[in-house]
């Protein structure tokens, strides 16, 4: 097979996001890849073609991608991406296995310097190694930091700026200390450690809502529960303590890696783990109670304006997954317009408690 690179007229427009700034450099010629070749793509999206034609360069066939984040794992693969949920697999293979690899800067700065080294660890020596990120993701310091490995390594980096997104590339080489996953323990204030872990929503600890809406579990609690947004399990570690009358616990969370942490803080046979997208995958009952302190930012991610139509999505998952009588039991930031939604889908809905920014509110179908 030969090699593919072009470039394109100044009448082909795409979307301005990272996704299409990260092909630039394949756009024009600066990195040249091979139908034939095997790519790693970590925090994986899907990506448009290269060229517009019949003799289009379709990623599918080249790219094996890896994404944590459940509704981009379905976007992947229902586009036809070879997708994992981890790494954990690949980094039994050998260093050379991939011919290149392509990385989305995402919010976590944690999770983005671990992306970029295992990208390093898996691409053959020389290899490209393309990295992208939009000015939400910290892709200057990651640029900076990167560069520092690939001058260790006698690298130079590539860089370009396009659509208010960042791409930069560098040839892939042994690097030593490089970052490495690992599990988190961190002190819950509540005489417990709790495994996060990097890049997970409030991985140095309990969030203060969550704290807040636990205080208010109570063996009036019992039967078939479900928590929506599990993150690494603190509502549901709580919930179980707190009701012995509860026969299950179902865990729906996004997150891969907050999963397998809650894995571990809910040792408890009663609980059930589901990696699912909650808007997009709607959790089957009946439950007798939800449990929930939804997200107000898309992916989890802190430090962008709220958004209050994924709690929405949220509380309409709920009331479709609970019968007449069930409970849902939930906390939000104080000022997240949610209250309308709720009478509209609850037959009652009581505020609970408002304090710290937050508040518990407890509504009946």
């Amino acid at each position: 097979m030969g090699s593919y690179s072009l470039s394109f007229g100044s009448n082909v427009t795409r979307s301005k996001d990272a996704r299409n700034t990260l092909i630039v450099p394949f756009e024009r010629g600066n990195i040249v890849i091979d139908r034939g070749q095997k790519w790693l793509f970590l925090n994986g999206a899907p990506l448009e073609p290269l060229g517009n034609s019949d003799e289009a360069f379709d990623w599918q066939s080249v790219v094996t991608a890896v994404q944590p984040f459940r509704p981009q794992f379905n976007a992947l693969q229902q586009a036809g991406y070879t997708t994992h949920a981890a790494i954990d697999g690949m980094m039994e293979a050998s260093a050379t296995l991939f011919d290149g690899a392509l990385v989305l800067a995402e919010k976590s700065q944690a999770r983005n310097r671990l992306a970029v080294a295992d990208a390093l660890r898996l691409v053959k020596a020389g290899g490209p190694v393309v990295v992208c990120g939009d000015k939400a993701s910290g892709v200057g310091g990651l640029r900076k930091w990167a560069t520092g490995l690939a001058q260790q390594a006698g690298s130079t980096v590539e860089a370009l700026s396009k659509n208010h997104a960042v791409v930069f590339w560098f040839a892939a080489a042994a690097v030593s200390d490089l970052p490495q996953w690992q599990s988190l323990l961190v002190d819950g204030g509540d005489d417990k450690f709790w495994h996060t872990g990097p890049g997970t929503f409030s991985a140095d600890g309990p969030d203060p809502g969550s704290v807040l809406l636990a205080a208010h579990f109570s063996t009036r609690m019992r039967g078939k529960v479900a928590d929506l947004g599990s993150g690494w399990g603190y509502l549901s570690a709580k919930a179980l303590v707190a009701a012995p009358d509860i026969t299950s616990v179902d865990l729906f969370e996004a997150d891969h890696h907050a999963l397998v942490a809650a894995r571990k803080n809910v040792p408890d046979a009663r609980a059930r783990f589901h990696w699912s997208d909650v808007a997009g995958e709607a959790p089957k009952g009946p439950f007798d109670w939800v449990i929930m302190n939804p997200p107000f930012h898309d992916g989890g991610h802190k430090g962008r304006a709220a958004e209050p139509r994924i709690g929405q999505t949220f509380i309409e998952a709920a009331a479709k997954c609970l019968p007449s009588g069930g409970r849902l039991l939930m906390v939000a930031n104080r000022q997240l317009p949610y209250e309308d939604l709720l009478k509209s889908r609850f037959r009652k809905v009581v505020p609970v408690e408002d304090r710290g920014g937050f508040k518990v509110i407890e509504a009946m179908r």
